[in-house]
């Protein structure tokens, strides 16, 4: 590198330091002048380039420059020597130029950690509030957090629609992962610099939240939150279990339940109720595993910081070592473990002009699933059964699950697709809470493997299975999803131009199902509205001359299993 390509460096690189520079005067006038001295959205613009450049500026740029400044002395050392004046200015340029950049960084750090602790305070900030302030600390404006000015949205609902007409788009998943790359690097920040382990857990559930209604924003949703008022002030250990419709059901979980308290808990001589705490069983091969979602968005990074449980699903066992670890945590830690009970998302139910209408709930299978009947993954039963064993043993007396329905996500971006449908509802539903008493447990035992030994770890086996259902049983409840299910059928009946009576005759029908608790009636409904349009036709009249027939559990068995290789292949 020539002397003169090194000059034209330092420019640049001394030019890019004009907004913190510029920035640090301002705030030095406008405590003169007590007031603002420029406008929010010039600041607000000087920030944005703050944001992408400073980073690139203050740890990038040094190890080029003194790269740089190193060649040229070992390579150019002789024409340096003939011109020593301009060797001295350069050196002092260059201890200028790193002592910028340290100060910059100390500063930026500065910023993200009160942005932290903003979250903290203010899990419900409006996400706009929220990162126009960050942008404008990092810009022209004041260090300093302001006392009030901002708005606080209701848990109960966050709507950002825009009355525009709805659209699948993909661009806004850009904006999404920037967003989450920020605030994953703040609670990354807030974990490793509180030194109080606290207070960096309850800054990433507050950067938690502000992530959910960020995401709802730039989607352009709404989130709505139903029964979370009719759940009381949770006392003893929490376990939350969820369906799963699409990948925003982990995003969107930490707001939407915001609602619910859990306590008491002793502070500084009062008593007083905190939010939950959710931590999720995740998939490691999802967050850990994927390079792009590990490091470059950082949400992999942070979710380990944060205490999630991986479950490595590609390895045999891994599963049960999963939920008995989830167990402890539960127990012997101040968080709520949640959970999705079918492992992975169901399917997208279109309607028959290919509308995106939701995701279902017992279609949660593919070509490698064992069971094609089977839409809940056992680990949720044995967690249970784990957690109250050891609560039992602890001297509990019992176990709250709340079970809560997610309503809509899969029209947003249900699996499969890359794009989103922007000016939907999203609605979180819960269940009333169901506690079960540690008597339930009474003379089981806990396994070694998947096999019982003896009659205690039989019983253990026995009770699961009871779990099961009564899971399925919460969730169906949470979600409505048997009524739903049939709405949405008869309104396909129609719109495929079926005879009333026939309309009528399987609502009556599928009523006395859901009355008498026939489930795989309204599984095999679901699969035949996942068909395409034209196999559709043909099974719903293949079901009016089924409901005529013998109603045989092991008919309806087979009758899902042929449905879901017929799904599977079409």
């Amino acid at each position: 590198m020539t002397l003169s390509a090194f000059k034209t460096l330092l420019f640049i690189v001394l030019f890019l330091n004009v907004i913190p520079i510029l920035g640090r005067i301002l705030v030095l006038v406008q405590k003169v002048l007590n007031r603002e001295t420029l406008p929010l959205r010039t600041s607000l613009f000087a920030g944005k380039i703050e944001y992408f450049l400073g980073p690139i500026r203050d740890r990038l740029f040094p190890v080029l420059f003194i790269g740089s400044f190193c060649y040229v002395l070992i390579f150019e050392y002789a024409k340096l020597s003939s011109e020593h004046e301009v060797l001295v200015y350069t050196s002092v340029y260059l201890f200028i130029f790193l002592l910028f950049s340290f100060f910059n960084n100390k500063r930026r750090t500065q910023i993200r950690l009160k942005m932290t602790e903003l979250a903290r305070l203010h899990g419900n900030i409006h996400p706009q509030d929220f990162f126009n302030q960050y942008y404008r600390m990092l810009g022209l404006g004041s260090t300093l957090l302001p006392a009030s000015g901002f708005r606080l949205l209701e848990w109960e609902n966050a709507d950002f629609r825009s009355g525009e007409k709805a659209k699948l788009v993909f661009w806004p998943m850009i904006s999404a992962a920037l967003s989450t790359n920020t605030l994953a690097r703040l609670a990354i920040l807030a974990f490793r610099k509180n030194r109080n382990p606290k207070i960096g857990r309850d800054c990433f559930d507050g950067l938690a939240r502000i992530w959910s209604t960020r995401l709802t924003q730039v989607f352009k949703c709404r989130l709505f939150a139903q029964g979370m008022e009719k759940i009381p002030v949770l006392q003893g250990r929490t376990l939350v279990i969820l369906n799963h419709n699409s990948y925003l059901d982990f995003v969107l979980n930490f707001f939407a339940m915001g609602k619910v308290g859990v306590g008491p808990i002793q502070e500084e001589s009062e008593q007083r109720s905190r939010q939950l705490r959710l931590r999720f069983i995740a998939a490691k091969d999802h967050f850990v595993d994927n390079p792009v979602i590990y490091s470059w968005i950082s949400l992999g990074k942070v979710i380990e910081n944060a205490g999630m449980i991986l479950v490595n699903r590609r390895k045999k066992g891994e599963g049960w070592k999963a939920m008995q670890e989830a167990a402890r945590k539960l127990v012997e830690s101040d968080v709520e473990v949640a959970v999705y009970p079918q492992g992975t998302r169901a399917h997208l139910l279109r309607t028959s002009q290919g509308k995106r209408w939701d995701s279902g709930y017992y279609t949660s299978f593919n070509a490698k699933s064992k069971k094609l009947s089977s839409h809940l993954k056992p680990g949720t039963a044995h967690l249970i059964l784990d957690s109250l064993i050891q609560l039992r043993d602890k001297g509990h007396s019992h176990l709250n699950v709340l079970a809560a329905g997610i309503i809509g996500a899969g029209t947003v971006a249900p699996k499969g697709s890359i794009r989103l449908r922007s000016q939907s509802e999203i609605c979180f539903n819960a269940a009333p809470l169901w506690q079960i008493s540690t008597e339930f447990v009474a003379g089981i035992k806990i396994p070694q493997d998947k096999t019982a030994q003896n009659p205690a770890e039989e019983l253990y086996f026995q009770k699961a299975n009871e779990l099961q259902d009564l899971i399925d049983e919460k969730l169906v409840e949470a979600l409505q999803w048997h009524d739903r299910l049939l709405d949405f059928l008869i309104s396909e009946m129609q719109a495929m131009k079926f005879l009333l009576v026939d309309r009528e005759m399987i609502q009556h029908f599928c009523q006395n199902a859901k009355k008498t608790e026939q489930k795989l009636i309204f599984m095999s409904l679901e699969r035949i509205l996942c068909l395409e349009k034209s196999l559709r036709k043909h099974y719903i009249n293949q079901f009016i001359q089924w409901t005529q027939g013998k109603q045989e559990v092991h008919v309806w068995k087979q009758r899902v299993e042929e449905l879901s290789q017929k799904m599977i292949h079409s």
